[in-house]
């Protein structure tokens, strides 16, 4: 069964030879925390053989660099201080003018975070979503086509040893995680200009090994998709969001078409040497 399905945004045509102007929000996820790839060898005495891949790369080789321009205004930091960098963000992304905003993290720490208020023993679910409310805010300053994520049950990475990159304390209840998706869903209809990417069933679909698609196009079931952390995805795992992005992107761009398949997309973004000359 596929769980991604064409979210057709409504942005207007761009002729192939002028490039969609894209502004990328969010946090690690979208800064591609943790997340390499080959690269060809640096010339120095100790060559690097490896680069880091973002998300705006990634999507970058989906689309084709001469078709989209794409700022980043990413924190990996997020997490810290989520009212302050997600309005820095959002204000850098309204200045470059952008004909297209993607934030598909963007409300994760909005959401999950271990929150002050909740340990003097207030409600969770009105206290989460006050401060997801925040976070709608600022996005509700954006006045051009937008795509978000929703919220994935990621409760699993407060569980990983030797060290957990997530405690249990902010990680949403069932019900809390519940509200807070109806929310966003609710908000997302509201938008005209908003589609909304199904995180939490991309992460449901991975927890119980159901088929991945972007399209018609099956990605493999047993590649790795999160990295150890149970948090972050991997590089496959950010070529596959990716590859959903731009899919929703290219509708924008007149002759253009996303590349969707996982085998060409590892090829575009890592190293791969020429055959030794025998």
């Amino acid at each position: 069964m596929s769980l991604i399905t064409p979210l057709f945004l409504s942005a207007a045509a761009t002729l192939a030879s002028e490039p969609l102007d894209v502004a990328i929000i969010g946090a690690s996820a979208s800064a591609g925390w943790g997340v390499v790839v080959d690269a060809a060898p640096s010339e120095m005495p100790t060559p690097i053989r490896h680069r880091h891949l973002d998300l705006a790369s990634a999507i970058e080789a989906s689309l084709g660099a001469e078709h989209a321009d794409i700022s980043r205004h990413v924190d990996a930091m997020f997490f810290s201080r989520p009212l302050v960098t997600g309005a820095a963000e959002v204000t850098a992304a309204i200045a470059e003018k952008p004909d297209a905003v993607v934030g598909i993290d963007f409300l994760f720490w909005y959401s999950y975070g271990d929150i002050p208020q909740l340990r003097s023993g207030q409600d969770e679910i009105g206290v989460r979503i006050a401060m997801l409310e925040q976070g709608l805010k600022q996005l509700d300053r954006l006045n051009v086509p937008l795509l978000i994520g929703n919220l994935p049950d990621v409760a699993d990475a407060a569980d990983v040893k030797p060290i957990a990159l997530l405690s249990a304390s902010q990680v949403p209840s069932e019900s809390a995680l519940k509200a807070l998706n109806n929310r966003i869903a609710t908000w997302a209809a509201q938008h005209d200009k908003v589609t909304l990417i199904p995180l939490a069933a991309t992460m449901e679909a991975l927890q119980h090994g159901n088929e991945l698609r972007v399209g018609t196009t099956v990605w493999p079931e047993d590649d790795t998709y999160l990295q150890y952390d149970q948090l972050h995805p991997s590089v496959s795992g950010l070529l596959f969001l990716a590859a959903v992005i731009a899919t929703e992107l290219d509708d924008g761009i007149e002759g253009v078409t996303a590349e969707v398949d996982p085998v060409q997309l590892r090829r575009l973004v890592e190293f791969t040497p020429d055959e030794p000359t025998p």
